[in-house]
């Protein structure tokens, strides 16, 4: 009965701070980690009072206190910090759409907190974990340049008339779910080997699921664009 109650008191929680989809989909890491567990962050700032300005504060605090533990080689802190900042980076958000305090200067606060977290952290683990300068080049290059194709050229092709999927692809998005490689599964990962004590691991890993991430977005608008290219012709 006790687990009973606890199970709908949080069921209510959930209802209360995500009322909605953000979006048709949703990243595995985003549906069965972060948001089931920010809910709970959410409740204890909302209870505290906090404003989304300052969770967003918080979370990009907690994203270069991680990189300075990382610079310290204190990986445990370093990976625990890590997933702080992503946890926190849900709270502004659900904070700001429960209590209708969304605005713009508050989307600009936390972009701008995650790219510095996002260029501060990536660069310190790249000289913490000692790897080659071309390893080290080929993780920065990938992830700025998947920010570049998503803006550029991914999403104006998704704009523009809808993805041919791959069937895979497909079942997981018919189920609510997009399969992918985004900054919080990035972080997952990188936290995960943190733990193991192997930052080259997690150098090596953000390198090739990125990559594979992006390239399979490129396969994808490649792939709608020759098929309305034929059927045009």
């Amino acid at each position: 009965m006790r687990w009973q109650s606890l199970r709908e008191g949080y069921a209510r929680l959930y209802a209360r701070y995500h009322p909605e989809p953000r979006r048709p989909y949703e990243y595995p890491i985003n549906r069965y980690y972060a948001h089931p567990v920010d809910t709970l962050l959410t409740w204890v700032a909302d209870r505290l009072g906090c404003s989304p300005n300052l969770a967003t504060a918080l979370s990009a605090a907690a994203g270069l206190a991680a990189a300075v533990a990382l610079a310290a080689h204190w990986f445990i802190g370093a990976a625990l910090l890590i997933q702080l900042h992503s946890l926190l980076n849900g709270v502004d958000g659900n904070l700001a759409r429960h209590r209708g305090q969304s605005s713009t200067i508050g989307k600009r606060l936390d972009q701008l907190g995650d790219q510095l977290v996002r260029l501060v952290l990536f660069i310190v683990l790249v000289l913490v974990a000692h790897v080659p300068a071309w390893l080290g080049l080929a993780m920065l290059t990938t992830l700025y340049l998947d920010i570049a194709l998503v803006t550029w050229v991914i999403t104006p092709c998704a704009q523009g008339r809808p993805l041919i999927r791959a069937r895979w692809k497909q079942w997981f998005m018919d189920r609510g779910l997009m399969p992918g490689f985004d900054i919080f599964t990035l972080y997952a990962v990188i936290s995960l080997c943190l733990l193991v004590q192997a930052p080259v691991l997690a150098v090596i890993l953000v390198t090739v699921f990125k990559t594979l991430d992006w390239s399979y977005h490129l396969w994808e608008c490649a792939r709608t664009w020759l098929v309305a290219r034929e059927r045009k012709g």
